[in-house]
């Protein structure tokens, strides 16, 4: 177990690592607890062979009169390997976490290499942005004065390319909040338009189009109330929801992102969006737990998932934050960012063992709680200003969305 040894190098990193290479499998109508047993006693016979010399496995099921190994100690050393990560159905994932690269020497020494460039390239961009912050402090100054006097420079410069799902909420009355994407988008098209068009040489590649005429249905005890911008809806009680429907259908393999302004309760704890099918624990979610956001993209009950979540207190109690997460198409944690009023977040890795499992699902988006799962429910939180972006906006993108949406 070279992980436990002091600053260790590679080879005694991986030294026991193949006592790790037991069965995998994901069938149907297996046993998740036999597969479990099965092979934490593959780990006790390996440790037996490999560093003790002896073969283990009649100590399994019995004792012999000879053998210097009883079936008591058997399983006294089986208490030992009672505790391994990771689910007995692992879906036959190849590079199973924890993983480690393993490069020969000659990669290594052009490894080391890189990494010292990397962390030159990092000084000199530090440098650039220690130098610029003043300049960018007044600039960010002026663009506020500027929305203040009525300017709309910062709204309209908001690229919208991508943006499939927008619900403002901010309708006085009525059981429907409009989507107003494709508005947003004929808009842009139109400000942007040549007095003369001319041609391309070449066709251009067409944006994601939103989907058009879905609206949601507010459903429930829903509350009007002020909210980041103008109108928000506070989910009052547990069968308080928003229905999206069909918008919001996502694949593993698709890169969107999505988010809205949210505030909560500090015990408040619940879905804030969330395309998840209950029933086999499938699709993704933004939820609010006792002010942490967490994102969700599972594929089933087996810990097939992503799982990441912000530090504790990245939200205050009962004020507005603009929460957006991002997502790259990977399939893992690594492709996932959530970010709180435009900065990016440190995010504690839950899980990370979707890998290559879809989670799309047919079922609805819903905002205020997960399908048909009442505990699931937001209570005491309130949403505004709800949007969806069919590609993975950068860092300075989603601040331009939170900025643009705060001041529209």
């Amino acid at each position: 177990a070279g992980d436990l040894l002091p600053n260790p190098t590679l080879d005694q990193l991986i030294a026991t690592g193949f006592n790790r290479c037991h069965v995998t499998t994901n069938e149907g109508g297996t046993i998740p607890e036999e597969f479990y047993v099965r092979n934490v006693v593959d780990r006790v016979e390996t440790t037996g062979q490999v560093f003790m010399g002896l073969t283990l496995g009649c100590a399994v099921c019995h004792e012999h009169k000879y053998d210097p190994i009883t079936q008591a100690e058997f399983y006294q050393l089986f208490a030992f390997f009672n505790n391994m990560d990771g689910a007995a159905m692992d879906g036959n994932v190849k590079d199973h976490a924890p993983v480690v690269h393993v490069p020969t020497s000659a990669q290594r020494q052009r490894l080391n290499e890189l990494q010292e460039a990397l962390l030159a390239a990092r000084r000199q961009r530090d440098d650039r942005v220690r130098r610029a912050e003043p300049a960018f402090a007044a600039w960010t100054r002026w663009q506020h004065e500027l929305l203040k006097a009525g300017g709309e420079m910062i709204v309209r410069s908001a690229d919208p390319a991508g943006l499939v799902v927008h619900l403002p909420l901010d309708e006085p009355s009525g059981n429907v909040a409009e989507n107003v994407a494709d508005k947003a988008g004929q808009a842009d098209k139109a400000d942007k338009a040549p007095a003369k068009a001319e041609p391309p040489a070449k066709p251009a590649k067409a944006a994601p189009k939103p989907v058009k005429a879905v609206n949601a249905t507010l459903r429930g005890k829903l509350q009007r109330v002020a909210g980041a911008r103008d109108g928000a809806l506070l989910f009052s009680d547990p069968e308080s929801l928003i229905d999206a429907g069909k918008l919001g259908a996502y694949k593993r393999g698709d890169a969107f992102s999505f988010g809205a302004w949210l505030k909560s309760p500090a015990a408040s704890a619940g879905a804030a969006i969330s395309k998840m099918d209950q029933s086999r624990n499938t699709g993704y979610e933004l939820r609010v737990d006792k002010l942490r956001a967490e994102a969700i993209f599972a594929r089933s009950t087996d810990n097939l998932a992503v799982i990441v979540r912000t530090p504790a207190g990245a939200l205050k109690a009962d004020q507005w934050h603009h929460v957006f997460v991002t997502y790259d198409g990977s399939g893992r944690a690594s492709g996932v960012a959530v970010y709180i009023d435009g900065q990016r977040q440190p995010l504690e890795v839950v899980m990370d063992q979707l890998g290559s499992y879809d989670f799309s699902t047919g079922k609805p988006l819903l905002l205020g709680r997960r399908d048909q799962v009442a505990e699931s429910a937001w209570v005491g939180g309130a949403i505004d200003d709800v949007r969806f972006y069919a590609r993975r906006l950068d860092e300075a993108e989603v601040a331009q969305v939170a900025l643009a949406s705060e001041m529209a």
